[in-house]
């Protein structure tokens, strides 16, 4: 396994969004997904982002599981309190997609919505649209949130946050042929 050193870097302002290392989407599709994603973080404080790569071992990984988590607490996705982060990780040669969530975005976003959320993308991803693969799970993130008081509510006081880091769920889905 990698170093944060050769993890890839994150983004500032809008680019934090959303990383295509892989060069899989426009730069028009690009540009709409970072602006719907930095309107929803003003929005709601939640914070979702989107990583894409070309290879797991351009990296180091064999396992996307352990690259979405080692980069999401190198990145700290989401508010520190609120623990309301969403990376979605997407591996292009290895056809692996993982999805994981703060312990704020758990109530409305779990285990169970991420793991349909990568299955309706499936299609999608087959086909060659990753717009519309990465624009579906987005979709129901959001709205998942949206039915939960999950964008601002802390879920634990600032001295456990310290303590603690980025809680997640373990789903990881193949993206069958």
């Amino acid at each position: 396994i990698c170093t944060a050193s050769s993890l890839p870097a994150h983004g500032l302002g809008r680019d934090k969004f959303v990383t295509d290392l892989a060069h899989i989407l426009t730069a028009q599709e690009a540009d709409r997904l970072k602006e719907r994603l930095s309107a929803y973080e003003k929005e709601t404080t939640a914070e979702i982002v989107v990583v894409i790569i070309p290879t797991l071992a351009d990296y180091g990984y064999d396992n996307i599981s352990q690259f979405t988590t080692t980069l999401g607490h190198e990145w700290k996705i989401g508010k520190k309190v609120a623990h309301n982060g969403i990376m979605l990780a997407i591996s292009i040669k290895e056809r692996k997609t993982d999805i994981r969530t703060g312990g704020g975005s758990e109530d409305g976003f779990g285990a169970i919505k991420a793991d349909r959320a990568l299955k309706k993308m499936k299609p999608f991803m087959r086909s060659g649209n990753y717009f519309a693969a990465i624009s579906s799970v987005i979709d129901d993130a959001t709205a998942a949130i949206a039915n939960t008081d999950a964008t601002n509510k802390p879920v634990i006081d600032a001295e456990t946050a310290k303590q603690q880091k980025f809680k997640q769920d373990e789903i990881s889905a193949a993206i069958a042929d």
